[in-house]
């Protein structure tokens, strides 16, 4: 039967190449994390010891004023500070 012969092709040939990829991923998780002129914003810690995260703060919103963190946070709350926008600094 032709289509058996065909299934003896082509499935090992699907095997390489899922292999293939899948060590490519490997590889790519396991390349030096280190490198580049972005590797301190890529690492998996947070910034310093861990123990300043949370607590009280003070920022300005976008018509002057003081906010703080009793203003806004009235139950628990997650805050990201991300870009909007940023042509001449994003890393990406």
């Amino acid at each position: 039967d032709q289509g058996s012969g065909m299934l003896r092709i082509i499935a090992p040939i699907a095997v390489i190449v899922a292999a293939l990829f899948m060590g490519g991923l490997w590889w790519m998780t396991q390349s030096d994390q280190n490198a580049g002129p972005f590797a301190q914003c890529q690492a998996t810690q947070v910034a310093g010891d861990g123990n300043g995260i949370g607590g009280p703060f003070e920022l300005v919103n976008a018509a002057g004023e003081t906010v703080t963190d009793a203003d806004v946070i009235t139950e628990p709350t997650l805050i990201y500070f991300g870009y909007t926008f940023c042509p001449d600094v994003c890393p990406w």
